[in-house]
């Protein structure tokens, strides 16, 4: 916990030092606005993002078939489910009564098992 309060203490007192210490003439100051290749990148971007945000659908359709299928899994509730014999029985070792976990309430949480 003193680790998180002198972190914080250290970034605060480093942020007001670097940020909004004394202006001095250094590499900040004689650096030049965009270039031309550099506005037209970001005039894209931003072009696609208001595109994106105000006619979504073509983005949309293209994911609804992943999407439609994530969901019917999620209806049928297999998503978590292990198939049967492929746990350790299926491998040859000890059986799921013989497990460290099996008696312990909540999920199982095996590395062996994964």
């Amino acid at each position: 916990m003193t680790g998180v309060i002198f972190g914080a203490a250290y970034f605060l007192w480093y942020y007001e030092r670097s940020m909004m210490g004394p202006l001095t003439k250094g590499p900040g100051q004689a650096m030049p606005d965009l270039h031309a290749r550099e506005t037209a990148i970001a005039v894209s971007l931003c072009g696609m993002i208001l595109w994106i945000g105000l006619y979504p659908s073509p983005f949309l359709r293209m994911m609804n078939g992943s999407v439609q299928a994530l969901v019917d899994r999620l209806e049928r509730n297999t998503v978590a489910e292990r198939p049967i014999g492929t746990g350790h029985e299926a491998r040859g070792q000890r059986q799921e009564t013989d497990h460290p976990l099996a008696s312990s309430p909540g999920p199982r949480a095996c590395t062996k098992c994964t």
